[in-house]
């Protein structure tokens, strides 16, 4: 049925009504469709930044041994 049977059938109000209330599920479709793409794009970006901050929390783990192990050294040294 196009609009100008409904239009013919119901009259305008209710055809313009039936016809922006297609509109709106049509749109409103569209942007679940484009939601859900979004999300999973963000959840795998989410997932690489997790993996990345983990390999830099171990590096700075070790990096800060290395200092309090060198910071250690000049201790001792200054104390002889």
């Amino acid at each position: 049925m196009n609009f100008t049977e409904l239009l013919q059938t119901f009259g305008f109000p209710v055809a313009c009504v039936a016809c922006l209330g297609f509109y709106i599920a049509k749109v409103q479709a569209e942007q679940r469709v484009d939601s859900k793409e979004r999300e999973e794009k963000l959840l795998t970006q989410l997932g690489e930044m997790s993996a990345t901050n983990k390999m830099l929390l171990e590096t700075n783990a070790i990096l800060a041994r290395d200092i309090n192990t060198k910071l250690d050294q000049i201790v001792q040294n200054i104390k002889q």
